[in-house]
């Protein structure tokens, strides 16, 4: 047996605790080491985009020095100190930041810190989804069996499986090549926008239990969700829009020499956009708000006794659950494409500003050369 979690035939209810306390400790594990993939990761990406921001400027600013532009102007002296300190410095620099980025792109790209954020955080969602569900005793969690010809299976048992193989399928994947961080807070763990008075984590729930631990925290979730990513979508939209009309105007004045920085600027906030998937996963999570302001509009009219009976219970875990799952597929499968595409750019991007730096130092030896 795995992760030293066996079936017994003890108390219910205290078998109950034992399991569901290995299940939160399992889940808070994959989510502490999912934000942790996931820092490391966009840290990794702001770093990359950042040096090739850094890089256009110092190119740019090169060219400046070698046609004397801006500061024709200064005394002679001043300006063969700047000429004959500063040059140097410039030159290996803009060798040395795209040897860096190319570094830092193969760090990113053989530790995978995406791939790894994304696969922890559906194990920890997968995870906590069975347990609400066991929770609830619906579906495969119920006690009774479905039909007639099979056998009565307990609950614990079948979360036991459920963990098992949600584990097997983690180690499957690139996290089998980390160390997961231990887990040292409380479980179960707090769940955003949920009342710790009304749900203690271990206990059964009834159907308007179930609302309040899950349904309403999730639609609490989505609804500050979509409007803090509403806001990030419109700055970025804009600053890509105003880095598009700079450049015009640049171009339009006869500085075409700094287009190049607006039009790194734009990429930069595009590219942003792109491995944040923020338009997608806004337009997905405000179809999963949608359908759980649905289910909870449902629920609300059902009269005292709708609400008890069981095929209703049964049709509400299952419609959030299964809203909630449907959102999480859809989410891992375009930030895997996106992780996928910006390791692409990057390489490219890297291993072009290389060559562009080795073809300029090969004129500049052949020009001294003669």
């Amino acid at each position: 047996m795995e992760m030293g979690i066996s079936p017994s035939n003890d108390n219910s209810k205290d078998q109950d605790k034992v399991i569901l306390q290995q299940a939160w400790s399992l889940f808070s594990q994959y989510d502490l080491n999912a934000g942790l993939q996931q820092s490391l990761y966009r840290k990794m990406q702001f770093y990359i985009l950042l040096l090739g921001v850094i890089v256009t400027i110092l190119v740019l600013s090169e060219s400046y020095f070698d046609k004397n532009i801006w500061f024709a102007s200064l005394q002679p002296w001043l300006k063969n100190l700047i000429i004959i300190s500063l040059q140097p410095w410039l030159k290996n620099l803009i060798i040395i930041i795209p040897i860096a980025i190319s570094t830092l792109v193969a760090i990113s790209t053989f530790f995978r810190f995406g791939n790894k954020w994304v696969n922890l955080r559906t194990a920890a969602e997968t995870l906590k989804s069975e347990i609400y569900q066991f929770r609830t005793t619906v579906g495969k969690y119920s006690p009774k069996p479905i039909s007639d010809n099979q056998p009565i299976t307990k609950p614990e048992d079948v979360l036991f499986n459920q963990i098992q193989t949600i584990s097997t399928q983690l180690m499957g994947t690139e996290v089998a090549l980390s160390s997961l961080r231990k887990y040292e807070g409380k479980i179960p763990p707090t769940m955003f926008g949920a009342d710790k008075s009304q749900d203690d984590g271990y206990s059964t729930l009834t159907s308007d239990n179930y609302v309040n631990a899950r349904l309403e925290p999730q639609i609490s979730y989505y609804q500050k969700r979509t409007k803090k990513m509403y806001r990030n979508l419109m700055v970025l939209q804009i600053l890509i829009l105003i880095g598009g009309g700079v450049g015009t105007f640049i171009a339009a004045i006869g500085l075409e020499l700094w287009v190049a920085l607006t039009a790194t600027f734009v990429s930069v906030f595009t590219i942003y956009l792109q491995y944040n998937q923020i338009e997608n996963t806004l337009i997905k999570y405000n179809q999963s708000l949608n359908g759980l302001n649905n289910i909870q509009v449902w629920w609300a009219s059902l009269t005292d006794n709708e609400r008890n009976d069981i095929k209703n219970r049964d049709k509400l875990v299952n419609a959030t659950e299964q809203i909630l799952l449907t959102e999480h597929q859809v989410w891992v499968q375009n930030m895997k494409q996106a992780v996928s595409k910006i390791h692409k750019i990057e390489e490219e991007k890297t291993s072009h500003k290389i060559e562009e730096e080795k073809t300029s130092h090969k004129i500049e030896e052949k020009t001294s050369t003669k």
